[in-house]
């Protein structure tokens, strides 16, 4: 508002002015509370989705890791306890005979690596000038390619037996904790 309006305006039109500016800002503030409080809303039940997709995600993952067999079971008594601790080391030799498969095909991988570059030359031989410079830089940036190929490779496998490593410990605590419920069952 100008400076001269203000001399201008009357004090009943001043306050309701200012009443009215008051209302807006109340009616602004509601507003922004309103959306605010929906906001947060969204984040809490986007939140307790993403809770619940994890919980499900692990869920799956663990029923997954012992199996149809032993997932489904219901473990209450000793003599259950004890069937399902076979079944999970019968779950631990699955697992441990795919790692040993991938160990093999690993074998397979790096003897064909072997193979491959066993009978390579040397690349000092092709000379000291501009055109022995450029071969060499040629052949050596193949072969590094191959290198990283070959590398990804057998990280591929490293990273596959870790996770069968992963799956066995799992397996293992799972073992253990029957074997508590098989015992303590029987010693009460």
């Amino acid at each position: 508002m100008g400076f001269l309006r203000r001399f201008r305006e009357s004090p009943e039109d001043r306050a309701r002015r200012e009443a009215e500016d008051q209302a807006r800002r109340e009616a602004a503030a509601r507003q922004a509370a309103e959306v605010r409080a929906f906001a947060e809303e969204q984040r809490q039940s986007a939140e307790l989705q993403r809770q619940a997709a994890a919980a499900a995600d692990a869920d799956a993952r663990f029923r997954a890791i012992l199996g149809p067999d032993l997932a489904g079971m219901n473990v209450e008594t000793p003599a259950e306890a004890k069937i399902a601790i076979k079944l999970a080391r019968l779950r631990k030799k699955e697992l441990q005979a795919e790692k040993r498969q991938l160990s093999a095909q690993l074998a397979d991988v790096r003897e064909e690596w072997r193979e491959r570059t066993a009978g390579r030359v040397s690349t000092v031989g092709f000379g000291r000038g501009t055109t022995g410079r450029m071969i060499r830089a040629g052949v050596q940036g193949k072969r590094r390619a191959e290198r990283q190929q070959h590398a990804g490779n057998v990280n591929a496998f490293s990273n596959a037996k870790q996770a069968i490593d992963a799956q066995i410990d799992v397996i293992d605590r799972v073992i253990i904790e029957l074997e508590r419920k098989a015992l303590g069952a029987t010693n009460k």
